[in-house]
């Protein structure tokens, strides 16, 4: 590219815009041939996968607007992945994979494609897709006692050679997981994201007389860095903040201890003094700390900046090596999920006591993951995973969502869907009543569905919330909690059961966390609440302070003020 093609990138910022947006539509038209193509519920349905572009220099440049977590190895597959093949060994049409959580998103599910985009010969980015495969093979408990037992670990390895299909490692890969075609297809969904990426960019880069990404890069990284800083600056007063959540964990609870130091547009934060590594799978690697850790930050500071390398470099996160947010190779970590979504929460109740006003209570569920194996009546094996969400937070100014992911933004697994690829027949879906944490702002509720085995079902659970509900923010009230139950006894919510024909499972998902005090929420809106099958009147006048008629018609002002004035006292 000439000199005033770059000094026009330099000082155009519209221009610059214009040529960020065509990037992030490449990974969006990604995203939606892996969609299209993908054989397993978590891609297909749950969007359980993130695309990702990167300049030269392995600067991350863009994401899809998919899933949050798979931005995390922006930081660390790709690095790795160059070291055992230097770009000097690599050559068009090659892809390589790798499902290390060490590298990847955490556990051995999350596997990770990555291409190399030449053009004649010369190097000018990199594109790579993550994605959560159903099944990747070993043991189906919450019982491993390192990573080995949980599933195939695949190596930094070429899955594609010049174009070809590796077939001694698919071969391998299909030798060791239980729905062969499903994974394999999973696989070659995500090989063809790739291929339609690296012919995009390329065109892209053509049509705006481009050599590489990396002079674009330069623009896209440095300007989100700047703006990041400057938004820290903005928003974030300059101090060091601390907070503790305690999570259910399995044998005993985890802690949480979090300290956040906001110092001249930079923010390091510290997990000294969180729990150790645990012997069960709930481990978070390090950069699986570092995702969910980052989202606090984001959102609080300036949710609307663009994912990139530039946007990452003003926040240091750090853990101790050993702990249950950096635990050493190879301990367990299937269910790292049920810890490290939870590290959102976390940062957000340290800033509660700065940014009141742009945080939001603990949500009910970052997702409920369940998983489901077996043989269906036809004898052909399946490996489903199913997606549920409780209530969201409440926010500074509205009521948080019902059954809605935060801060994983995974959706839930429709009941059309869920009947149809798992032999269980669902025989209630609805909203639990009262669970929505009070508030001026109410959480968003938690949601019940049972669902009855018509075929021999194993069923693996890891839920939250159980133990510890959502908590409240600024004299909000805690969120109902979650229970699991197997024809109406409750089990244990991290557990491996097996669903005979006839057995009735219930997941009932918690609520999120009220924000301030629900003696100040409008009795109109109360009433609405109860009207809506929401709150019950008992609830409204216990928590809210607020009477209803018998027949939630109207507000009892007279009692609702004599309600509420004992309340302040």
């Amino acid at each position: 590219m000439d000199e005033t093609r770059t000094a026009a990138l330099r000082v155009d910022p519209v221009q610059l815009e214009v040529l960020r947006q065509r990037l992030l539509l490449i990974m969006e038209e990604a995203a939606h041939t892996v969609v299209r193509t993908a054989f397993s519920n978590a891609i297909r349905e749950a969007w359980d996968f993130g695309c990702l572009l990167y300049d030269t220099r392995g600067r991350m440049v863009g994401q899809n607007t998919s899933v949050a977590s798979k931005m995390g190895i922006a930081l660390s597959a790709l690095p790795e992945m160059l070291k055992k093949f230097p770009p000097d060994r690599l050559e068009p049409g090659d892809i390589l994979i790798t499902n290390d959580p060490w590298l990847t998103a955490g556990h051995l599910y999350d596997t990770v494609l990555m291409m190399p985009v030449f053009d004649g010969g010369r190097l000018i980015a990199y594109a790579e897709i993550m994605a959560h495969l159903s099944d990747i093979g070993g043991g189906l408990s919450t019982a491993a006692r390192d990573v080995y037992e949980e599933g195939v670990f695949i190596p930094i390895s070429r899955l594609v050679k010049a174009g070809r299909e590796n077939d001694e490692l698919f071969e391998f890969i299909e030798a060791n997981v239980r729905v062969p075609e499903q994974t394999s297809g999973d696989l070659r969904s995500m090989i063809a994201a790739l291929r339609l990426s690296h012919h995009k960019l390329i065109g892209f880069l053509r049509a705006h007389g481009l050599d590489s990404l990396d002079l674009l890069a330069d623009e896209i990284v440095g300007r989100s860095e700047a703006a990041m800083r400057a938004s820290i600056r903005q928003t974030l007063p300059e101090g060091r903040y601390a907070g503790e959540l305690w999570l259910d964990g399995i044998d005993e609870p985890i802690l949480i201890r979090v300290a956040v130091e906001v110092r001249d547009g930079e923010i390091v934060i510290d997990f000294t003094g969180s729990s150790p590594q645990s012997p069960w799978g709930i481990n978070s690697v390090m950069n699986y700390t570092f995702v969910w850790t980052f989202v606090a930050v984001k959102c609080v500071v300036n949710p609307g900046l663009p994912n990139n390398y530039g946007t990452f470099k003003p926040v240091t996160i750090t853990a101790p090596e050993g702990s249950i947010l950096n635990p050493r190779k190879p301990a367990p970590v299937r269910m790292r999920s049920t810890v490290a979504h939870h590290l959102t929460a976390a940062v957000m109740g340290a800033l509660v006591q700065a940014v009141p006003g742009r945080v939001i209570a603990d949500s009910g569920s970052p997702m409920w993951v369940e998983r489901f194996f077996g043989v269906d009546e036809r004898g052909k094996p399946f490996a489903e995973t199913i997606m549920l969400n409780g209530g969201m937070g409440a926010r500074p100014t509205k009521d948080g969502p019902s059954t809605r992911s935060f801060p994983s933004n995974i959706s839930n697994t429709p009941v059309e869907v869920f009947e149809n690829i798992l032999p269980l027949r669902v025989t209630e879906k609805r909203l639990v009543l009262d669970s929505g944490g009070p508030g001026r702002h109410r959480g968003g509720l938690g949601q019940q569905i049972s669902f009855l085995a018509v075929h021999p079902v194993t069923a693996l659970f890891q839920n939250e919330h159980i133990r510890y509900p959502a908590r409240g923010f600024r004299g909000g009230g805690p969120g109902g909690l979650g229970v699991t139950l197997l024809n109406g006894e409750v089990i244990d919510s991290k557990s491996r059961v097996l669903l005979r024909p006839g057995d009735l499972a219930t997941l009932r998902l918690p609520g999120g966390g009220g924000m301030f005090s629900p003696l100040e929420r409008d009795p109109e809106r109360v009433l609405a609440d109860v009207r809506n099958g929401l709150v019950t009147r008992e609830a409204a006048e216990r928590d809210y302070g607020v009477a209803v008629t018998p027949e939630a018609t109207a507000v009892d002002h007279q009692k609702t003020a004599e309600l509420r004035a004992a309340g302040r006292k």
